[in-house]
């Protein structure tokens, strides 16, 4: 979570799915602090957080239109991947979403 005083600003947390694999969740930040470096700085946490936990992969899925989360987590070399490549079971909201995963190890 980053905070501005008492302030949430973004977040970003994994639900754990089992056998070291990860859903990254609740990620956001407030549209007037976009572009701080804030996802990066919550986004390396995440990663640092996971890898000590022992989390071999991690999955997220996002809708279609949302380009910026796209290029943000393809930087990092996520793959996106189609629903028939699901590594685990996991039912996400919305079926024009995105999904994308990286192996940690």
């Amino acid at each position: 979570m980053a905070l501005e005083g008492d302030a949430v600003i973004g977040t970003l947390a994994i639900m754990n799915k089992g056998d070291g694999n990860g859903i990254i969740k609740k990620g956001f930040v407030k549209k007037e602090y976009r572009k701080r470096g804030i996802l990066s700085q919550l986004y390396e946490r995440l990663t640092e957080f996971a890898k000590r936990e022992g989390f071999a992969r991690l999955m997220f899925d996002t809708p279609s239109v949302a380009k910026d989360c796209h290029q943000f987590f393809e930087k990092r070399g996520y793959a996106r991947i189609s629903k028939d490549e699901m590594p685990f079971a996991y039912e996400y909201p919305d079926r024009d979403s995105y999904l994308y995963l990286f192996c940690l190890n």
